[in-house]
């Protein structure tokens, strides 16, 4: 998308490559996980803390209930606790497999801050893979 916007500005490639570079530059990426089984497999997490987590169903994001509500409600606290100007922001909320917990985290999102735009999105290829079913992930 900041492509688009930036060969609809008229920008000359240089100019694209350093507006894309400054907007990845300031992007943070957050996710919510139903299931840390991939992290484990791949050795982006050891055996123990993924035992661990699983034994005692921590989420990603601080917290833990049967739906992940409280871990939903922890990762857009620190969405916007990280925002810097979000009326200029698109956010882009990805799920894998759960349209209604995106809608919920875009409701959640929509009652505290006003931004630019939010968009939700399928997840595809990796994404997928790292997030299974009833992952989100926030890109901002």
């Amino acid at each position: 998308m900041k492509i688009a916007q930036c060969e609809e500005r008229g920008m000359t490639f240089k100019e694209v490559v350093a507006a894309v570079e400054a907007y990845i530059e300031e992007q943070h990426t957050y996710f919510v996980l139903e299931t840390l089984e991939t992290l484990r497999k791949n050795g982006r997490l050891t055996g123990l803390k993924a035992i661990a987590a699983t034994v005692l169903n921590i989420k990603p994001v601080m917290g833990a209930t049967p739906k992940g509500e409280k871990a939903l409600k922890n990762m857009v606290d620190c969405v916007i606790a990280d925002l810097k100007d979000p009326e200029s922001k698109v956010l882009a909320i990805s799920h894998c497999n759960c349209p209604q917990r995106a809608q919920d985290v875009k409701k959640m999102l929509e009652e505290r801050v006003k931004l630019k735009d939010i968009i939700i999105l399928d997840t595809r290829g990796v994404s997928s893979m790292y997030a299974n079913d009833g992952g989100v992930i926030i890109a901002v």
